[in-house]
Formats: C-alpha cells, structure tokens, sequence
C-alpha cells in the first residue's frame, strides 16, 4: 500500500500548505493513536504466530515478493497459508514544508489459492512548516487481490479495494471512496523486470465521487544477490486538473526468503507535488514450517 500522499486522487491535488496548528489534545490523540497501531500489530503477530506453528510443513516456496517499494503493487498474492505485513516511514520536504509519516502499514493474508484480502492501517503523520505545525492520521483501507497470471511466463493481477473513513477531518473525505488496480509483471531480458499498473479511484470531494487515475511503468534489476534495483515512472490525472508526474527509485534487500528490507526516493518531474521524498522500509511473512 502506497502512502495516501501520493495516492490516485492525492497525485492530482497535493496540497503543500500546512494547516492551523493542531491542538495539543489532538496531537495527543495521534500519538495514543500510533502507540494503539504498534500494539495492533504486536498483538496480531502473537495471535497468528502460534497457529502458524502448529501448521504442517510445506515444501519450499518463492522468497518473498511486496508490495513496496515503488508504487506498483505486486502481481502475485502470499503464498497459501502465510500473511505478510509490510510497513514504511516516509519523509517529504518542499519549500517550507516538510511532512513525516508512517507506518504505512499493510497487512496481506492468503485466504485461498489466487486470493488475498489486504488491510491498510491508517498512518501518522506529523508536518510542518512556517509558523505552524499539525499531527493525525488517515484513512484505514480494505481491499482483496485476485492473481490471474502466470500466462505465458508473465503475471497478472485486479485488485479492487476501498479506503475506510477513520481518518482526521484533514485527511478523509468521510466516505467509502473505491478503486480499482490492474497490475502486470514479467522478464524481458537480461535479468530486467517490467512492471505496471493501471490505478483508477473515485475520491470524494464536496459531496460527490470525482475520477482519479494513476498509472505507473517500473524496471527492475538485480545488481547484486539479493538486492533489487528499480526505477520508476508515475502519474496523476484527475479530471479538471493539471497532471502530475513522479521520478522514483530504490533499492530492496532480501535479507532472507521471508524478511526485505528497502529505502526509496522520489522527486517531483510536474505537478502539485512535494519537491521530493525519502523513505524506508521493512516487510515480513509468516505462516506454515518450510521444509529444508
């Protein structure tokens, strides 16, 4: 899951200018709220962790495949009986402006083969800038993925989902607002990787569902073991609005088959964008004894 800043309807209409200051019992209200995220997940690894255990063993499968870095969501689901959390920590500066957030927390579990159901928790965020400051959290998501793929070596998914109004005033438009993504994946030679995504969604605004699209190419390489270089190509189209348009990068280490570790930048190319960003990451799965 991508952080909501840069999302289909975000990449559009980012705004730059930091609100009124928070105040203080509602930048407390995000803090508890962060500590109540981290003893979510805390909670749901120790509740998962023991049935996992007590799993029969299956014979090896694919190391670990995200969601994350780039913006193009994976074209393949976790394997049968494993879920898999990926999380991130984002910083974004403009002029005068500077925005950090996490977890961006994503949580994927197999729930037959070809399927997954995903759920987003919502992200602190804190910002800053110029004689102001502000502190919450966004929406939450939920959203399943369907693999269609491999056909003829290459992989394919539709990813239906929709964001769940938990956020602050300053982040949630306060409805259901749907999407829909259809990804791709595959080999082209000499070790290269390419990869897409069609991301259309129907943000809510005054009242009524607008028409967002995001679409995003990517190339990938390993350029060592294990270690995973990609560049990146996306764009925001929004109806009634100029489009916007993102160079991204990164890195991602598979440290082993079942932990990756990344980091990522991107920058503005057009667009009501923040100048750039930096981010890192951790993702990780569990599920049935893997045979040796």
């Amino acid at each position: 899951m991508k952080t909501a800043f840069f999302s289909a309807s975000a990449l559009g209409r980012a705004s730059h200018a930091v609100r009124p200051a928070a105040p203080d019992n509602h930048v407390r209200a995000a803090r508890t709220g962060l500590a109540a995220v981290l003893a979510a997940m805390v909670a749901l690894s120790g509740a998962v962790a023991p049935l996992a255990a007590q799993a029969p063993a299956v014979a090896r499968i694919a190391p670990i495949e995200t969601d994350r870095p780039d913006f193009i969501e994976s074209s393949v689901v976790v394997p049968r009986g494993f879920w898999q959390l990926e999380n991130g920590l984002l910083y974004a500066r403009d002029a005068g402006f500077g925005s950090l957030r996490g977890t961006e927390t994503l949580l994927r579990v197999s729930i037959a083969d070809r399927w997954e159901w995903r759920l987003g928790l919502p992200s602190l965020f804190v910002e800053h800038g110029t004689g102001a400051s502000a502190a919450g959290h966004s929406d939450a998501y939920f959203g399943i993925k369907y693999q269609l793929g491999p056909i003829r070596d290459w992989d394919f998914a539709l990813i239906p989902g929709t964001s769940v109004p938990l956020g602050d005033p300053s982040r949630t438009s306060g409805a259901w607002d749907p999407e829909f993504k259809f990804t791709w994946s595959g080999d082209v030679g000499a070790g290269v990787n390419f990869s897409g995504m069609l991301d259309a969604s129907w943000p809510t605004d005054a009242g009524a569902h607008g028409t967002a699209f995001l679409p995003a190419l990517s190339l990938a390489r390993e350029v060592a073991p294990h270690l995973r270089l990609f560049v990146e190509w996306v764009g925001g189209y929004a109806r009634g609005e100029a489009s916007s348009h993102l160079a991204h990068a990164g890195l991602a280490w598979r440290v082993t088959d079942h932990l990756q570790l990344d980091t990522h930048v991107g920058r503005r190319i057009a667009g009501d964008l923040p100048a750039g960003f930096i981010a890192f990451g951790a993702s990780f799965r569990r599920g049935p004894r893997v045979e040796r």
